[in-house]
C-alpha cells in the first residue's frame, strides 16, 4: 500500500471516475466525490486488485461512504490489467 502510480492510467480513471459510474465532472456538478476522494477511490481499487481482496475505505463522511466497499470481483478483474501493465 506504501506505493502510489499517477501515471496516465491512473489520472485517466480519476477523470472517468473509476469505480463510481461517474465522471469527475459529473461527480463536481452535483457537488458529490471531489478530486481528493476519487484519488481515493481509484488508489483503492488498484490495490484490492493488486491482493486480490475486497478493501473497505474507512470514512466518517456520508458522500464519501456510499463508495467505501464497491470494490467487487469484476471490478477487481477489470483493474488487475492496470495494477499489473507488465
Amino acid at each position: 500500500m506504501h506505493e502510489r502510480t499517477w501515471d496516465a492510467a491512473f489520472l485517466n480513471t480519476l477523470c472517468t471516475g473509476g469505480t463510481t459510474a461517474m465522471d469527475l465532472i459529473a461527480h463536481a456538478g452535483a457537488g458529490l466525490l471531489g478530486t481528493g476522494d476519487l484519488s481515493i477511490v481509484a488508489e483503492r481499487d488498484l490495490y484490492a486488485a493488486r491482493v486480490a481482496a475486497r478493501v473497505r475505505i474507512w470514512t466518517l463522511e456520508a458522500t464519501m461512504a456510499t463508495m467505501a466497499t464497491m470494490a467487487t470481483m469484476a471490478t477487481m478483474a477489470t483493474m488487475a490489467a492496470w495494477a499489473d501493465p507488465g
